[in-house]
């Protein structure tokens, strides 16, 4: 894949930066990496290569035996050169590094803190490094005080780069710095050239490490979260509002907007301060450095994030599992019903979710983990397996038959009779090699039958997705005018697993508690059950603890004047539940203008073909593909490839995508759930969710249609319940 995981010495010398952009002069300044380079050179001047293990990770050099050539030798005079000119190089670095605000007279951040990923770039051949890191740190949003004294700080980050961000923007460098989306952290991205990456990059960690927090510019910061707040609830639309719901109730939402607004009225800047120091005592950092740069050069630049990081101690797996938050299952049929909080609002909106379930984690089989004991199970059976292969799966006949041939074409082994011998002992020498590889060759058609299934749901979710699209608006919008808005897809929460909801009722006699910290709160008396996380993946050093993941949910939303969100939510499900119909007519239905062999389900599979296609049009798309990867902790960077092949070669159809909706919405197994959020207008009458379970109290027996089928046992979220405090 020419991916490579950098590992490096965070207290290595390494070539320091310039001053300032001015300052660069390639031909007079070492670029990063020209030491190493010229250790391969055998010339009187060179010295090795860097000592492995040694002390400090400091560069030694040592004088060549007697016996080796003259040209390998290094001269005690070109030896004390080069430690001068590197002991004054290190020491105008370290100035630039504490005028950036790196912290002084402490360590870096261990190399057991920090995972590197490199990839240098083959295809766009500009002069351009890209930067993408990730720094993990449990006090990020630990809770909603420390979320909005997070939301500071990167205000304060922003400020302290403006001046210098404005004079890089003309230089064509670029930074951002915000929270991160699946872990607790930050974000940091820095773009440019990259000759004057490394004194960039210690420009934007300098700001990001040490921000100035000053108490004028805090008020302002303060007053404009506050606003922000403010509008979100003024300003959002219902549909927006339910959505906002829903992602709030699995947990995506890590707290709400009431939550928020307390934290911020009690903020100060001693609390933002201590909240700076709190960040900084223990971290792990991810990163990825793509572009035009070689190891070297990414191992110099980690040293600079390591550098920025002085002082922090690498963040154990216990202290980042506890800050982690998993979505949560619906299960079953629940409903959430909520008034609009704007009372200039006549609109009214329902969303209906039906989740689909985890999407990696069908994939989670296939890392390397489950390799061993996959093919101890399959052993026994391989021939069996190899034969199911071949009548299902013409790749893998493919392959086998290919394999077949590779092992007749292999050397002969020493005591094994050779084709000179007679067909037998070729026969002999075939049959052997077939036994002592049957287990492997079975499970690696095991691997490839079970990739190629999870692909086909991956892609199955999508279609339905695309396909649910325009049927559902020329219903719900065109033909039964129930609202100027209708939307229907696929929706994707990220989550580091996921954890069950709590089912019991209020009957039961228990309190309400909640799931976990800062999860919404759901009413229940059962245990809180441990979230579902997959297994761990060695992919870098030190390894990733945990695999993400994302929970699916295809979902219809309408919102318009005229209509009671009850009402919505009953011709909803009567759309969905003739789905099936629809998807039947687009199997056969050909499209406009084309040809009369195909269909609008052959267009949707080509579109999509098309569009996975598609090459990266820029190195910073690139750079983002390969980061969703890394930050989504998924790993699979082959995806698009998958996916081509079973779009290409016709291995998904329409039946894939029908039996996932008959699974998954229709019949709910595999744990999963119907969530309808019911936003109501502040003129609309609110209907109890009594009524809103009982079709005759809602529209005309004409045309009521059925209810979900598990309606009787639905579990709504009432006013007594905790999640209204929350939610509200």
């Amino acid at each position: 894949l020419g991916w490579g995981v950098t590992a490096f010495d965070p207290n290595e010398p390494y070539t320091p930066v310039p001053e300032a952009l001015s300052d660069l002069d390639l031909d007079a300044r070492p670029n990063p990496g020209e030491i190493g380079q010229a250790a391969k050179k055998p010339t009187d001047d060179a010295p090795e290569p860097p000592v492995p293990g040694s002390a400090g990770g400091q560069v030694r050099f040592r004088r060549a035996s007697a016996g080796e050539p003259e040209a390998a030798q290094v001269s005690d005079e070109a030896t004390a050169k080069l430690a001068a000119a590197a002991a004054a190089e290190a020491k105008a670095t370290k100035a630039i590094e504490a005028k950036a605000g790196f912290p002084q007279g402490k360590p870096p951040l261990p190399a057991s803190g920090i995972s590197v990923w490199w990839r240098q770039d083959e295809t766009f051949r500009k002069p351009v490094v890209n930067v993408m890191l990730e720094v993990e740190t449990p006090v990020v949003i630990r809770d909603a005080r420390a979320s909005v004294y997070s939301t500071l700080y990167l205000s304060s980050v922003d400020d302290t780069l403006q001046a210098e961000a404005y004079r890089a923007q003309t230089a064509g460098y670029v930074y951002a710095a915000t929270k991160a989306g699946l872990v607790s952290g930050i974000s940091v991205v820095a773009g440019g050239f990259s000759e004057a990456m490394p004194l960039w990059l210690t420009t934007v960690m300098g700001g990001v490490r040490s921000p100035k927090l000053d108490a004028k510019r805090f008020e302002a910061h303060l007053g404009l979260l506050k606003q922000s707040l403010d509008n979100n609830e003024k300003t959002s639309k219902p549909y927006a509002r339910a959505l906002y719901f829903y992602k709030t109730f699995i947990g995506e939402n890590a707290f709400t907007i009431p939550e928020l607004r307390v934290a911020v009225a009690n903020a100060t800047l001693e609390g933002l301060q201590a909240h700076a120091e709190e960040m900084w005592k223990a971290a792990r950092v991810v990163m990825l450095v793509h572009g035009n740069v070689n190891a070297t050069g990414a191992a110099t630049l980690a040293r600079i994030v390591a550098r920025s990081a002085a002082g922090t101690q690498p963040l154990t797996e216990q202290a980042a599992t506890a800050s982690r938050r998993a979505v949560r299952w619906v299960r079953g049929n629940r409903m959430i019903q909520r008034r609009v909080s704007n009372p200039a609002e006549g609109d009214s909106a329902v969303a209906v979710l039906h989740q689909l379930g985890l999407l990696e984690d069908c994939f989670a089989g296939l890392t390397p983990a489950k390799n061993a004991s996959a093919s101890a199970a399959v052993a026994g059976a391989g021939a069996q397996l190899a034969a199911a292969a071949n009548a299902t799966n013409d790749a893998a006949s493919m392959l086998q038959r290919a394999g077949r041939r590779r092992l007749r074409q292999a050397p002969r082994r020493e005591g094994v009779p050779s084709k000179a011998r007679g067909p037998d002992g070729d026969a002999a020498h075939s049959e052997a090699l077939e036994n002592q590889h049957a287990p492997e060759k079975a499970a690696h058609l095991a691997e490839l039958v079970r990739r190629r299934e999870c692909t086909v749901r991956e892609l199955a979710a999508q279609l339905l997705g695309d396909a649910l699209y325009q049927p559902a608006f020329e219903e719900l919008r065109t033909k039964q005018q129930l609202g100027y808005l209708v939307f229907a897809g696929l929706t994707s929460s990220p989550t580091l697993g996921a954890e069950e909801p709590h089912t019991a009722s209020a009957a039961a006699g228990g309190a309400p508690r909640p799931a976990l910290a800062g999860g919404a709160l759901v009413h229940g008396t059962a245990p809180a059950p441990a979230p579902r996380i997959s297994e761990a993946v060695a992919l870098a050093a030190p390894p990733l603890p945990v695999r993400g993941d994302e929970m699916q949910a295809l979902y219809v939303i309408v919102q318009g004047p005229d209509n009671s969100p009850a009402l919505l939510d009953v011709r909803v499900t009567q759309f969905l539940a003739t789905v099936n119909e629809t998807l039947a007519k687009l199997a056969r239905a050909t499209e406009e203008g084309g040809s009369a062999a195909t269909t609008v389900w052959d267009g949707m599979v080509t579109a999509q073909t098309i569009a996975k296609r598609r090459k990266p049009l820029s190195l910073s798309e690139g750079t983002g593909a390969m980061w969703g990867e890394i930050s989504g902790r998924t790993f699979r960077f082959e995806r698009k490839k998958d996916q081509i092949e079973v779009l290409a070669n016709g291995h998904i159809a329409m039946s894939d995508v029908v039996s996932l909706y008959n699974s998954r919405v229709l019949d709910m197994e595999g744990g999963a759930g119907r969530m309808s959020v019911q936003v109501f207008g502040a003129d609309v009458p609110f209907t109890s969710p009594t009524q809103a379970w009982q079709a005759d109290a809602l529209v005309n027996s004409e045309v009521a249609g059925p209810l979900p089928s598990a309606s009787a046992a639905a579990v709504n979220v009432t006013d007594a319940d905790p999640i209204n405090s929350r939610l509200n």
